[in-house]
């Protein structure tokens, strides 16, 4: 009865892995850069199992901390129709990526690259969810994919911090004047 048990264990945890959804992905998928600072976001597709075809996404962001300059598809993949419907810098929204080819994609591949400029201290999620408008699809079929979702984390380079010895003479200071008071 125990080998059956293991062997049920065993059976699931590998229909398990068969079926888990192909997903999209950032890379890097957390950072740490000053404010002024630019960094290149890539979005690629790890795990499809089936060619795809083409797909669409909308890439959500805080937008005090980050904004977008611009997104370059990896038109060696995507040769046949790229682009974005809106880019919403003030809301945080880039909204309907879209990215086709004749030639379809499987495994690992290349999306685009979202090059964004850090603009104000504090933390920015970019998370992606599918567009409505072009789900991911091979041969006309949509195809389930789940997201990830990256961190970017902004710090101020000009941030004064006092020192150790600028708190230590601060408190010397304050003894000294509780003491003289003490005195009299």
């Amino acid at each position: 009865m125990k080998k059956f048990g293991y062997s049920l264990m065993v059976a699931l945890l590998l229909a398990t892995a068969a079926e888990a959804a192909p997903t999209v992905t950032f890379d890097p998928m957390a950072a740490t850069i000053d404010i002024g600072a630019i960094i290149d976001v890539s979005i690629k597709g790890l795990g499809f199992d089936t060619a795809i075809d083409g797909g669409g996404l909308n890439l959500k962001f805080n937008p005090s901390v980050l904004q977008v300059n611009n997104v370059v598809f990896n038109t060696t993949v995507w040769e046949f129709d790229t682009g974005y419907d809106k880019l919403d810098n003030s809301s945080g929204n880039l909204n309907d990526l879209y990215f086709l080819s004749w030639k379809s994609a499987s495994g690992e591949f290349p999306i685009a690259t979202v090059n964004m400029t850090a603009v104000g201290k504090g933390k920015s999620l970019l998370e992606l969810n599918l567009s409505e408008y072009n789900p991911f699809a091979s041969m006309g079929e949509i195809v389930p994919v789940s997201m990830d979702t990256a961190s970017v984390n902004v710090n101020d380079p000009n941030a004064t911090v006092p020192e150790p010895a600028t708190i230590s003479l601060l408190l010397a200071g304050l003894g000294l004047v509780g003491y003289k008071k003490t005195k009299k």
